[in-house]
């Protein structure tokens, strides 16, 4: 009895030793990844003007009338421009500024925002240290797709086009999908954490985490990858924890009682 409990406590010493070890080595391997790995955060500012300056030029948005006679979107900016053609009907055209596009339409300002405060980006913004992005984005139903009920197709089956406007000039032009949640994903597809991410799945309301599944999340990816850098940490804490559970029950165990008529039983069989 005493031996079995001295030998069932040094065990559990043993593996909650192990286990500490391993908490702490898992406990700072994930602080190194968020650390490194940090996820950086976006400030979005809408833009409803249809006039404006941008990186020193002359930003328009106009609406116009195409070669068959269809609505148009003209973005100029300095000596380029884009034709925007709506995906979904515009609503009245008395409406202030951008708002009858607001179903398939959004220009916005982008820029990094983690570690300020509101009051210490609105300062590095308006001083230039902060690099910002201004793009025109543009969501597309699939083919074929009543646009009386866009709302009601399949989300993952948009598509979005993104015009960004160079600080140096000119108009870049982007489409991505929505994100699949394969590893790695697609050249164009959506990638969780990035600015077009957020901007696509959040411009027109979006919950991100109700939209794409789970493992494609941010939240849920980065989790992964934290756990995934702390190597052996995790399974060695978990059974080392079973071990030292165990150990503690064999130790404090109660005996088994032997009655004395089996004892003397047993005595006459020997």
């Amino acid at each position: 009895m005493r031996r079995r409990r001295a030998i069932g406590i040094s065990v559990a010493l043993i593996a909650l030793l192990v286990f500490v070890a391993s908490g702490v080595r898992m406990a700072r391997a994930v602080s190194e990844h968020y650390r490194t790995h940090a996820r950086e955060l976006f400030v979005f500012q809408p833009i409803e003007d249809r006039h404006f300056t941008f990186a020193g030029r002359e930003v328009a948005i106009q609406d116009g009338v195409g070669d068959a006679g269809q609505l148009i979107v003209r973005l100029t900016y300095g000596d380029d421009s884009v034709t925007l053609t709506p995906t979904i009907r515009p609503g009245p055209a008395e409406l202030p500024g951008l708002e009858r596009h607001n179903d398939w339409l959004r220009v916005m300002q982008i820029a990094p925002a983690r570690g300020m405060t509101q009051a210490r980006f609105n300062e590095r913004l308006a001083s230039g240290e902060i690099n910002a992005r201004l793009v025109a984005l543009v969501r597309r139903p699939p083919l074929g797709a009543d646009e009386r009920t866009y709302a009601k197709v399949w989300r993952t089956d948009w598509r979005y086009e993104f015009h960004e406007l160079w600080p140096e000039g000119g108009i870049g032009r982007q489409i991505l999908r929505h994100p699949t949640g394969d590893e790695p994903p697609a050249p164009d597809e959506l990638v969780p954490g990035t600015w077009q991410f957020e901007a696509a799945l959040g411009s027109w309301g979006f919950d991100p985490m109700s939209v794409v599944a789970p493992h494609a999340s941010p939240s849920a990816a980065s989790a992964r990858e934290a756990l995934e850098a702390s190597g052996l940490a995790l399974p060695l804490a978990s059974l080392s924890l079973l071990v030292f559970v165990g150990a503690l029950a064999i130790a404090f165990a109660p005996s088994r009682a032997v009655s004395e008529g089996t004892a003397r039983r047993a005595n006459r069989a020997s």
